[in-house]
């Protein structure tokens, strides 16, 4: 989607290569591959404009952007200067990066990537042990895709001089916010800030009486960065109640009360 203004593109991930796309059974990480979300912002590149939004909820990968970053234009070579495999069997097989041919472009578009969690590139709660067995991984699966995306930290670092494996929000949607970063100086930002300075919600909410939001799922991270959890802060702050809709509530009400839920 396009702005307006035609200078702000917004790109959701889910759209291209989400989870819900693919049927539970042939879910495997190890083969889904993130290039089409690079086709989308390939598309977005051809409109001129000023600044992306990658929204990255909800996807079906854990192959660290790297085959977004191949429709792009990165080159991703194995030992024997060969194309590395689409998917996360790709990053064990990863020995050098290139970027020579990376579209144009990029180097004048701002790139904003709207993720909110805080996990890790990888260890315990990083993009594979996380996220990889939703996505489909078996734990033997979750054990090679955290080494490879150890992997991909190690020749970024050789190759940017920055280490993203530890950066908190770099292993959102399969490490494709770490590689974004690494690679082409995207900034991670919390979904909801992004969404709230386009709607200008700061301002909204201070002409109402009541607040009604809403969650699949109510539980400990809401009030970590979480739309409804910013709402209700903001909220609490101007003394208005808070009603959350939710399929499921996880956590004890005292908890939610704390931060703001009516």
């Amino acid at each position: 989607g396009i702005t307006g203004n035609g200078k702000t593109a917004i790109i959701e991930m889910s759209r291209a290569s989400g989870l819900a796309l693919v049927p539970p059974s042939q879910r495997n990480p190890w083969v889904t591959t993130s290039f089409g979300t690079g086709q989308l912002i390939l598309a977005a590149l051809r409109h001129k404009v000023e600044e992306i939004i990658l929204a990255i909820g909800g996807s079906a990968t854990v192959d660290g952007g790297l085959g977004a970053l191949q429709a792009l234009g990165a080159d991703f070579r194995d030992r024997r200067g060969r194309a590395v495999s689409f998917g996360g069997q790709g990053l064990l097989q990863l020995q050098s990066i290139q970027l020579e041919r990376l579209h144009p472009a990029l180097s004048q578009t701002r790139l904003l990537v709207a993720c909110d969690v805080d996990n890790p590139l990888v260890g315990p709660r990083g993009a594979a042990a996380v996220f990889g067995p939703q996505k489909g991984a078996t734990p033997l699966m979750v054990k090679r895709l955290d080494h490879g995306l150890a992997r991909l930290a190690k020749k970024i670092s050789e190759l940017k001089q920055i280490n993203i494996s530890s950066i908190p929000g770099a292993g959102a949607a399969g490490g494709i916010s770490g590689s974004f970063l690494g690679l082409l100086g995207a900034q991670l930002r919390p979904g909801s800030d992004l969404i709230f300075k386009l709607l200008k919600i700061d301002q909204v909410i201070r002409q109402v009486d009541l607040i009604i939001t809403g969650e699949g799922s109510i539980d400990f991270q809401t009030p970590s960065g979480k739309g409804p959890g910013i709402l209700a802060k903001w909220a609490q702050q101007l003394k208005l109640p808070v009603v959350a809709l939710a399929g499921s509530v996880t956590n004890e009400r005292g908890f939610l009360h704390r931060h703001g839920f009516s």
